[in-house]
C-alpha cells in the first residue's frame, strides 16, 4: 500500500515536472515569438526612417543635376533637341556679360529691361525724342526713387528720409531696402542726354535743366532681425547653402536611425558605435580650432577688400571733384563762350572716363565709345578715334583731360598757378587702382585649404551627431513605445543639430561669394549709378559757378552798399541822440 502509494506519489510529482516543463518551453517559444517580432518592427522602422530621409538628403545635395536631367529628358520627349538661341540670350542675360561679347538683341533686352528710354547712337530721331522724353524718364525715376518709396512706407519720417537716418522698425527698414533693390534695376547716368546748349546756360535761366538725383551708393544700415534675416536669405549662394546644410542634415538624421537599432541590439555592432564615438569626440577636441581660425583669417582678408573698393570709389569720385572746383574756380572770364565750350568739353570727359572706370562691372553703362555719343559725352569723331585703344580707351581720355587744361591755360582761360599736372595724375591712379583691386585677391590655394578643412569639420561634426547616443540608456528602456519615442526624438535632435552645425560654416563660407564681387545686385552692393550720376551733378555745378560771377557781384555790391547807409544813418542818429541829451542836460542847469 505505501509501496503503491509512493509509487502513485513519484508518478504525480514526474507528471508535474513535465508539465512545468512543457510550460516553460511555451513560453520561452512566445518570449522568442514576441521579441522576433518587436525586433523586427524595430528594424522597419529604422529602415524606412534611413531609406526615405537619405534619398530625400540626397536629391537635395545633387538637385541641380536632376533639374538639368529632368529638363534634357522633357526636352528629349517633346521632341525639341539642344537648347535654342532665345534659351542662351534668356541665360546669358543672367550672367554679367560685356558688351563686346553681347549680342544686340541681348543689349536690346538688358536696356528695355533696366534703363529708361535712351537714343541709340545711329538713330536721329531718337536723339530728338531722347530730349522730349527726358521728363518722362524723371517721372519713371520718381516712381522708383528711394527717398520716394520710403515715404510712402511712413509718411512721418519724411524728414528723417531726406537727412539719411530713418526709424528703424521692421516695415522702414523693409522699404528702404526693397527701394535699394530697385534702383539697382535702373540707371540715372544714362537717363539723359548731355547739351553744350544747355550747359553754357545761366543759373538764373529758366529753361536750364541739370542733371537729375542720383539714387543711395549703398543701402541704409539695418537693425532690425527680420530685415537682416531677410536680406541673408535674399542671397543666392546663402539659399544654396542652407539647402546643402539641409539635405547633409536629412542624410545624417537617416543614419542615426541605425546607430539606434544597433544600440538596441546591443551587439558587437553597438561596442564598434561606442569606440568610433570615442575616436571622433577626440579628433574634434584637437582639430576645432583650425578652420575657424582659417575661414576668420579669409573672412576678414575679403571684408578689408570690400572696403578697399568703397575707399577707391569716394577716392575716384574726390579727384573727379576736385577737377571740376580747381578749374571752375580758376575761370578768368566766364562770359566768353569759347570758354564755355571748353569747360563743356572737360565736363564731357571726366563723365567719360568715369564711366569707362566702372564699365566692366555695370552692364547698363555705355560699353563701346560709340554708345557715348548718344548720351551728348562724345562726338563721332571722338569716338572713332578712342575706339583702337579697346582697354586703353580711358586713359587717352585721361589725357585728353589733360590736353584741354594745357589748352585753356594758354589761351588765357584759366589762371596757371591754380592748376596743377597733378589733378589729371590723380586721376589716372584713382581709375587704374580700381582695376588693380581685381588682381590683388587673395591667393587660391588659401582658399582651397581653407574650404576643404571646413568641409572636414562639417563631416566630422555631422559623424559626431549621428553616433553620440548613449547605448546605455537606450538599453535601459524595456516598453517599446518608449523606444520608438528615443528614436524620434533623437532623429529630430540630429537633424536639427547637425543643420545647425553644418549652415554655420558654410553660410559664412559662402559670405565669400558674396562680398569678393561688391558691384553684382545684392542688399550690401555698391550702386555705381550713384556716384557717376552724383559726380556729373557736382560738375555740372562746379563747372559753371562763375557763370554768374557778375550777378553775385552785383548783389554782393548791393548788400555792401545797403549795410554801409544803413551802419552811417544809424551812426548819425546816434550822434544826433547824444547831442539831444546833452543840450537838454545843459539847459537845465541854466
Amino acid at each position: 500500500m505505501m509501496m503503491t502509494t509512493t509509487t502513485m506519489m513519484m508518478m504525480s510529482y514526474v507528471g508535474l515536472l513535465s508539465n512545468r516543463n512543457n510550460n516553460n518551453n511555451t513560453n520561452n517559444t512566445n518570449n522568442n515569438t514576441a521579441s522576433t517580432s518587436a525586433n523586427d518592427d524595430e528594424w522597419r522602422i529604422a529602415s524606412a526612417m534611413f531609406v526615405a530621409q537619405v534619398v530625400v538628403g540626397l536629391c537635395i545635395l545633387s538637385r541641380e543635376g536632376l533639374v538639368r536631367m529632368v529638363k534634357s529628358i522633357h526636352r528629349f520627349s517633346t521632341g525639341r533637341g539642344p537648347p535654342s538661341e532665345d534659351e542662351k540670350n534668356a541665360a546669358e542675360l543672367k550672367s554679367l556679360v560685356k558688351g563686346d561679347k553681347c549680342d544686340e538683341r541681348i543689349q536690346k533686352r538688358l536696356s528695355r529691361r533696366r534703363t529708361f528710354p535712351t537714343p541709340s547712337p545711329s538713330d536721329k530721331s531718337s536723339k530728338r525724342s531722347a530730349e522730349g522724353d527726358e521728363e518722362n524718364g524723371r517721372s519713371e525715376k520718381k516712381k522708383m526713387g528711394f527717398y520716394e518709396l520710403t515715404q510712402l512706407a511712413n509718411t512721418e519720417a519724411r524728414d528723417r528720409v531726406l537727412s539719411r537716418d530713418i526709424p528703424h522698425t521692421p516695415r522702414i527698414e523693409n522699404a528702404v531696402v526693397v527701394a535699394f533693390r530697385r534702383s539697382l534695376l535702373q540707371s540715372v547716368f544714362v537717363g539723359h542726354v548731355r547739351r553744350e546748349r544747355n550747359f553754357i546756360l545761366s543759373n538764373a535761366n529758366p529753361s536750364l535743366k541739370i542733371p537729375p538725383r542720383y539714387p543711395p551708393e549703398k543701402a541704409h544700415y539695418s537693425i532690425c532681425f527680420q530685415t537682416l534675416f531677410s536680406i541673408l536669405t535674399n542671397s543666392i549662394p546663402v539659399i544654396d547653402a542652407i539647402w546643402n546644410s539641409f539635405g547633409i542634415a536629412l542624410i545624417s538624421s537617416g543614419f542615426s536611425a541605425l546607430v539606434w537599432y544597433a544600440h538596441v541590439q546591443g551587439n558587437h555592432a553597438s561596442q564598434l558605435v561606442d569606440l568610433v564615438e570615442d575616436s571622433v569626440r577626440n579628433a574634434l577636441l584637437c582639430f576645432r580650432f583650425f578652420p575657424a581660425f582659417l575661414l576668420l583669417g579669409l573672412i576678414s582678408f575679403i571684408v578689408d577688400r570690400w572696403r578697399g573698393f568703397l575707399l577707391n570709389c569716394h577716392q575716384v569720385q574726390a579727384r573727379m571733384h576736385d577737377v571740376g572746383v580747381c578749374i571752375g574756380s580758376s575761370v578768368i572770364n566766364p562770359e566768353n563762350l569759347n570758354t564755355r565750350r571748353k569747360l563743356f568739353r572737360l565736363y564731357r570727359y571726366l563723365n567719360v572716363v568715369h564711366a569707362q572706370t566702372y564699365a566692366s562691372v555695370c552692364t547698363l553703362l555705355p560699353q563701346k565709345p560709340q554708345s557715348f555719343v548718344a548720351y551728348g559725352l562724345l562726338t563721332d569723331e571722338e569716338a572713332s578715334l578712342i575706339e583702337p585703344m579697346e582697354n586703353k580707351a580711358r586713359d587717352t581720355v585721361v589725357t585728353w583731360i589733360g590736353i584741354v587744361i594745357e589748352e585753356m591755360i594758354k589761351e588765357n582761360m584759366i589762371r596757371e598757378l591754380a592748376v596743377t599736372n597733378s589733378l589729371t595724375l590723380g586721376i589716372r591712379a584713382a581709375t587704374g587702382k580700381h582695376h588693380d583691386l581685381f588682381v590683388r585677391n587673395m591667393p587660391n590655394i588659401w582658399f582651397g585649404l581653407c574650404s576643404c578643412i571646413v568641409n572636414y569639420l562639417v563631416v566630422l561634426q555631422t559623424i559626431h551627431a549621428i553616433i553620440q547616443l548613449d547605448s546605455k540608456s537606450i538599453q535601459a528602456i524595456n516598453s517599446v513605445d518608449e523606444r520608438h519615442s528615443a528614436l524620434y526624438v533623437y532623429s529630430a535632435c540630429v537633424l536639427i543639430f547637425s543643420f545647425l552645425m553644418a549652415s554655420t560654416y558654410w553660410v559664412a563660407e559662402k559670405m565669400i561669394d558674396m562680398l569678393i564681387m561688391p558691384f553684382h545686385d545684392g542688399d550690401d552692393a555698391y550702386n555705381v549709378d550713384a556716384l557717376l550720376a552724383g559726380t556729373d551733378r557736382t560738375l555740372f555745378a562746379a563747372l559753371r559757378a562763375t557763370f554768374d560771377k557778375d550777378i553775385l557781384d552785383k548783389g554782393i555790391k548791393r548788400v555792401f552798399y545797403r549795410d554801409a547807409w544803413r551802419g552811417a544813418f544809424r551812426r548819425v542818429r546816434k550822434k544826433v541822440t547824444v547831442s539831444n541829451s546833452f543840450r537838454n542836460t545843459t539847459f537845465r542847469r541854466k
